[in-house]
């Protein structure tokens, strides 16, 4: 009886080990952690007319984000600044969107900073880039 509960367990114990273990196949990016911003909304498009809009907004953590400033500067193809837009919030969350009409045709690029504050830690400060054709 000793001799096949023996078999049985060590029968058991290799099969386990030979199965491969297997990572998951989600999502890999890191996601870093901010002290005052939970999330970004961010979008770009120019339509078939020219008309560039730029949508943004942060959302913060009530009672923790005591407000932001947000700075846009549109570029063309060559990086020459086309327009810019400051924005102030004391608010834990904000949403907004610019529009400018564009003259000429081309690629064009716009950057978006932030920099969140409240009692969760340093400032957090954050870039983003993002580009159309027209």
């Amino acid at each position: 009886m000793k001799k096949i509960v023996s078999i049985t367990l060590l029968f058991a114990l290799a099969l386990i080990c030979a199965v491969p273990a297997f990572a998951s196949a989600g999502d890999t990016t890191v996601t870093p952690y901010y002290n005052n911003v939970t999330r970004l909304t961010n979008s770009f498009s120019i339509d078939e007319n020219g008309l560039a809009t730029i949508s943004f907004g942060y959302t913060g953590r009530s009672g923790v984000t005591t407000g932001g400033t947000i700075d846009i500067v549109l570029k063309d193809a060559n990086g020459n600044t086309v327009e810019d837009w400051s924005f102030t919030s004391t608010s834990y969350r904000y949403n907004n969107s610019v529009t400018y009409q564009l003259t000429a045709s081309g690629s064009y690029t716009a950057e978006i900073n932030y920099v969140i504050s409240g009692s969760g830690g340093a400032d957090d400060s954050i870039s983003k880039t993002l580009t159309d054709t027209y």
